[in-house]
């Protein structure tokens, strides 16, 4: 049918065409799946895809922090972090980061109070990461726990961005359904259980916002990919065990309304900001008071046509 797609070659590398017509099995579903078209093309993708996660390039070397919050099981978290660092060659270049009193194992950080515990004490750490020396941030949930594996792929990846991007690690089992480039794994924001930042440039664009809690991890990722970062997840790097996300009727609740009215007024979504408020006002809730906020925020780096997806989604 045409010098890029090899219906021979296609159909033997997918049992399920059966019978059928090859063309026609790849439109109707194999595109859907990111299959192949020809042995160049599944070359090609593999090479990109490789270039992406770093496969080829030697583990990195740098110091790193990982933060974690509190409300989870920080014993296992920290077991699992300190295996992952062995497996990736830092275990002595990775310190381990905890707001307030910290339990046994890791560095206790002051966060200011007043403000909302997880942001502020991300911020916190970030800051701490950086007077420690190290290049990588790791804001990590103690709900869920490394694979051994993870903290190479993320640096990897990291290195192959050239430590110029928000990577997300792959929340395992319940992975979260944001469609990432099938080539690059770049996506429209990354966020989760586990979060690598690179330090200097998280800080420079202003960290994350303390004005916001859920939807923190969305903001910082716009205003990353306004700086020239990359935003990204890596499929390679699994962290197991965090709680899944929930259903849309209980997701969308009337405070994350409210945070997303917010959202859409820092970016200047009029449109997206007088929908929620319509919502708001529907159910009888108060509209969210302004807030002051110096960071710079572009509206062309902001999704809105995807609801509180906020990016293209696979399911």
């Amino acid at each position: 049918p045409g010098p890029a797609f090899y219906a021979a070659w296609y159909r033997a590398r997918n049992p399920d065409v059966g019978d059928g017509n090859p063309l026609l099995h790849y439109l109707r579903i194999g595109r859907h799946r990111l299959r192949a078209t020809s042995q160049a093309a599944h070359e090609a993708a593999e090479a990109a895809r490789r270039l992406a996660l770093g496969l080829d390039l030697p583990l990195p070397r740098q110091r790193i922090a990982i933060g974690f919050t509190p409300g989870g099981d920080a014993e296992r978290a920290f077991r699992s972090a300190n295996i992952a660092a062995g497996l990736a060659g830092i275990a002595d270049r990775c310190q381990l980061l905890w707001p307030g009193e910290a339990p046994a194992g890791a560095l206790a950080v002051d966060v200011a109070p007043g403000l909302r515990m997880t942001v502020a004490a991300h911020n916190a750490m970030l800051r701490a990461a950086e007077g420690l020396g190290a290049s990588l941030y790791i804001a990590a949930d103690t709900r869920g726990f490394f694979a051994p594996d993870s903290l190479a792929a993320l640096l990897r990846m990291s290195a192959a961005s050239g430590d110029r991007a928000l990577i997300a690690a792959t929340d395992f089992p319940h992975e979260h359904p944001r469609l990432p480039d099938p080539l690059t794994f770049c996506t429209g924001w990354a966020g989760g259980g586990c979060l690598l930042l690179p330090v200097a440039e998280t800080l420079r664009i202003g960290g994350f916002a303390p004005g916001l809690d859920r939807l923190a991890a969305i903001d910082l990722s716009w205003r990353a990919r306004q700086a020239g970062l990359e935003v990204q997840t890596c499929p390679t790097a699994l962290y197991v065990g965090t709680p899944p996300a929930p259903g849309l009727e209980d997701w969308v609740s009337i405070d994350l309304l409210r945070e997303g009215h917010l959202l859409a007024r820092l970016f200047g979504a009029t449109e997206a900001e007088e929908a929620i408020a319509v919502e708001l006002r529907r159910v009888g809730a108060p509209l969210p008071e302004p807030q002051a906020d110096s960071l710079a925020r572009d509206p062309a780096f902001a999704d809105w046509a995807h609801g509180f997806g906020f990016a293209p989604a696979r399911w």
